[in-house]
């Protein structure tokens, strides 16, 4: 286990030296140089705990390919993908306050309340599914209402 995490530990400084790299190359006007420090470092910081240090990456390496006068990847997309895959269970609002509050109410009274199908209130109220970003919305907004959550 302590193996494991120096080696973690290891992947980060070296991501974060490449990404120090990457900026001071982009900075002295080398962007292809800046590009392959960027690619290095995104590799690297591909971590929860190092989640900044990948954005700032990916955005650095979108400057560069401007820099260069190239056609800039979707690295804004990949840059809000960083947030959607690494969730943080102990923050995360879903699993610590709303769908504790959905498990105390009927499904036919969420249900009438949200007017979306059984089979979804369902699976979001069971926790095996984590429902679409709009149904989340309703699903929290009912129960604030209802002053549970």
């Amino acid at each position: 286990m302590a193996r494991l995490m120096q080696q973690r530990v290891s992947d980060g400084e070296a991501g974060r030296m490449w990404l120090a790299r990457g900026i001071q190359k982009l900075r002295n006007g080398v962007p292809y140089d800046a590009i392959s420090f960027y690619g290095r470092a995104q590799q690297k910081l591909a971590k929860h705990e190092y989640r900044a240090e990948l954005i700032a990456a990916l955005v650095g390496c979108g400057m560069a390919y401007e820099s260069a006068g190239q056609q800039t990847p979707d690295l804004a997309r990949a840059a809000e993908s960083v947030y959607t895959e690494y969730l943080d269970p102990p923050r995360d609002e879903w699993q610590t306050k709303i769908l504790p509050a959905l498990k105390k109410l009927p499904v036919s009274l969420l249900q009438r309340l949200s007017h979306r199908s059984r089979s979804m209130v369902y699976r979001a109220q069971a926790g095996r599914s984590r429902p679409r970003i709009k149904n989340q919305k309703l699903l929290a907004s009912i129960l604030r209402r209802m002053e549970i959550a």
